[in-house]
């Protein structure tokens, strides 16, 4: 399977003495297999686009090498940062818009297909998983799927305010999706 490798919801905690602290937020693979919001496979059979929740929830993403960047960055800002969150993205987006790219870039004729996975859904997958490994996957599915604290308007992160490039969904599944499914 091919998918497309973001990263979700990343803010930097600054603390007072200027160091980077963990992120508030943990990053995960927007569409791993294990998350499994974008799966292409790679025997030419098809994919799925799957949202979560709805397809009008939106969800922030951010490609690691543009977090690499924008942490080394934010670490040598000057003035320093004080006691704050510093948000980067590389793109706040729908589900829906998610699905558009994948249809525009590997093709909708493709056999790519869409599914919705509701809140009842994943919460119900959650409570089989209680205990097991995969129980912290499914925890993260049900909370993106609820929607709070997994996006903010990208005019609000740092990146975007001091006119910095980064890669957005579509840039990104140019590059690493056009001909998975030929």
């Amino acid at each position: 399977m091919s998918s497309l490798m973001f990263r979700t919801s990343y803010a930097h905690k600054i603390i007072p003495s200027g160091s980077l602290s963990q992120p508030d937020f943990s990053c995960l693979s927007f569409s791993s297999h294990q998350f499994g919001v974008v799966e292409l496979d790679e025997d030419k059979k098809g994919g799925i686009v799957r949202a979560l929740g709805s397809w009008d929830n939106k969800v922030t993403v951010t490609t690691p090498a543009d977090i690499e960047k924008l942490t080394a960055m934010i670490v040598f800002e000057e003035p320093r940062f004080g006691n704050q969150v510093v948000y980067t993205a590389g793109e706040t987006v729908t589900y829906g818009r998610v699905a558009e790219i994948v249809d525009e870039v590997v093709g909708s004729e493709k056999g790519v297909r869409r599914e919705v996975w509701t809140v009842e859904s994943l919460e119900k997958e959650l409570e089989e998983q209680r205990g097991s490994k995969e129980e912290t996957m499914a925890k993260y599915r049900v909370a993106f799927a609820v929607g709070r604290g997994v996006s903010w308007d990208f005019e609000k992160s740092w990146n975007w305010q001091k006119g910095l490039e980064v890669t957005d969904v579509k840039s990104y599944a140019e590059r690493n999706l056009r001909g998975v499914l030929e």
